[in-house]
């Protein structure tokens, strides 16, 4: 089965499901009271996560990029206190 234009937001998505698993999950998501969208947008968040994660990570190692090290350290070493 085919949805008709399905629109998330501004984003206007078309998707291909199998028409059997469509109303079976329509009966999931009645009994939890979530819709359509928000079960897409849950399922799409973690890409997004990473996505900003990685470039937080970036961020920071650009920001500490003065940072020099005079490693290598002994396990003693690091372990001195």
């Amino acid at each position: 089965m085919q949805l008709e234009a399905y629109t998330v937001g501004m984003t206007t998505v078309t998707l291909n499901i199998d028409e059997a698993l469509l109303e079976k999950a329509k009966n999931g998501m009645r009994d939890r009271n979530v819709t359509l969208d928000e079960v897409v947008e849950k399922a799409i968040m973690p890409y997004v996560e990473e996505e900003q994660d990685m470039c937080e990570y970036d961020e920071l190692m650009a920001r500490l990029s003065y940072v020099k090290s005079a490693g290598p350290y002994t396990r003693d070493e690091m372990n001195e206190r």
